[in-house]
Parts: structure tokens; sequence; C-alpha cells
């Protein structure tokens, strides 16, 4: 697989992951109710495939979320050290 096309596909995944996340798509819904016949069955295949996606445009981009997410802690942690000994950041 190509750079260019790696990149290309998580970019599509990220699309679609951010558009499942049930916060906008009125019609998407009401499909999946009338298909389902349950609104919390839509709302658990809607957040099953955001996550899938997210997790293929994770893949597809190598971005590790846990390293993003420690490296972030820290500089909060940091931050919150500076301020509790009295210092400006």
């Amino acid at each position: 697989m190509t750079e260019k096309l790696r990149k290309r596909l998580g970019t599509i995944c990220f699309m679609i992951a951010i558009f499942l996340n049930p916060f906008g798509y009125d019609i998407l819904v009401y499909e999946l109710t009338q298909l389902t016949k349950s609104y919390w069955i839509t709302m658990l295949l809607l957040y099953v495939f955001a996550a899938l996606f997210f997790i293929f445009a994770f893949i597809f981009l190598r971005i590790n979320p846990f390293r993003h997410l420690h490296n972030n802690a820290k500089k909060i942690t940091g931050r919150l050290k500076l301020i509790k000994n009295g210092k400006n950041i």
C-alpha cells in the first residue's frame, strides 16, 4: 500500500467516523430506527461503526492515540505542578 493511498484511506475513515457519531444526522438515525425498531440498538450500531472507522483511521494514519493521551497528560500535570508551586506558565 502506497503512502498516499494509506493517508487517503485514513482521512476517509476519519471523515466517516466523525459523521457516524450521533450528533446531527437525522435521516440516518430515523432510517436505522425504522429498521431496528429500537432507538438503543440504533445508537449502539452507530457508535460501533464510528469506533471501527476511528480505529481504521488510526491504523491508516499511523496514529497511536494512547501515546498522544500520555503526552498530553504529562503536559497538563506539569502545568498543574507549576501552578501549585506559584509559578506562571
